[in-house]
């Protein structure tokens, strides 16, 4: 009898903590501002954890931002305007980056690539991704933290001097030409500067081959007209269509400076 009891308690204390698992589980998922239509977007990846996938096509819909638009992926995982696109295996311009970049919020003719692309008559590919933070999340992997002390930036300055120096050594290898776009956050009455540990990496690199692109005096000058619309979308971060252009605008500029660009 005892015996029956005991395996009785053990059994209901397993299920109770399997539940609650699963309740907690449910629980941090529904508190996402996040509703996925049509295909998984990504799927796993033994290097940095999870990548998009080929060929995609999916709806996300923000319901507390309100923000909702199409994500087409292509046969390269790159964010195309429509589900069967194909990236060029010989391209013109590349962009990697997190979901500034990327176009979280906008539809993908809208980005700042897919803008300079069509007005250029350039092959380009977007292979930015939401949540990617691929810089700062790889030097966190290679000094073995989840996080960088908050009390060392040399570790900080020394890992993205590392890796920058690695996207430059690469963009030489194959005769090509690095542009680092520094996309603060695009709020009214003041922007955040270049971080101390990025400017004297950024430094490090700059030379020839290299552009940096700061646009913390772009945002001042377009904010200086207390007129114009946010840069940004009303209940979320991220640069809306206005702001997109703007980066196109400025990107292709100096790219042109660089005549790195045939004219218009």
């Amino acid at each position: 009898m005892l015996r029956l009891l005991t395996a009785a308690l053990t059994a209901a204390v397993c299920i109770g903590l399997v539940a609650g698992y699963y309740a907690l589980r449910v629980r941090a998922y529904s508190s996402l501002d996040l509703v996925l239509e049509g295909d998984f977007p990504i799927e796993a990846d033994d290097e940095i954890g999870f990548i998009p996938v080929r060929n995609g096509a999916t709806i996300r819909r923000h319901p507390r931002s309100g923000l909702a638009y199409h994500l087409f992926t292509s046969d390269r995982r790159a964010r195309v305007d429509a589900r069967g696109e194909k990236t060029p295996t010989t391209l013109d311009l590349m962009t990697i980056g997190c979901s500034f970049s990327w176009g979280h919020g906008v539809e993908n003719p809208e980005t700042y690539t897919a803008m300079i692309a069509r007005r250029r008559g350039l092959r380009a590919a977007d292979l930015a991704f939401a949540s990617y933070v691929t810089v700062e999340a790889d030097a966190r992997r290679l000094g073995g933290e989840s996080a960088f002390p908050r009390g060392d930036p040399a570790t900080r300055q020394a890992s993205l001097e590392f890796l920058l120096g690695r996207m430059r050594a690469l963009t030489r290898k194959v005769g090509a030409h690095l542009v680092i776009v520094y996309i603060q956050y695009l709020e009214r009455g003041g922007t955040n500067a270049v971080p101390p540990a990025l400017s004297a990496a950024l430094r490090s690199v700059t030379g020839d081959g290299v552009t940096v692109l700061d646009l913390a005096p772009v945002v001042a000058r377009y904010y200086a007209d207390p007129s114009r619309p946010l840069l940004r979308f009303e209940r979320d971060a991220h640069p809306n269509v206005a702001a997109h252009a703007l980066i196109a605008d400025e990107l292709e500029g100096a790219l042109q400076r660089e005549s790195l660009l045939s004219p218009p």
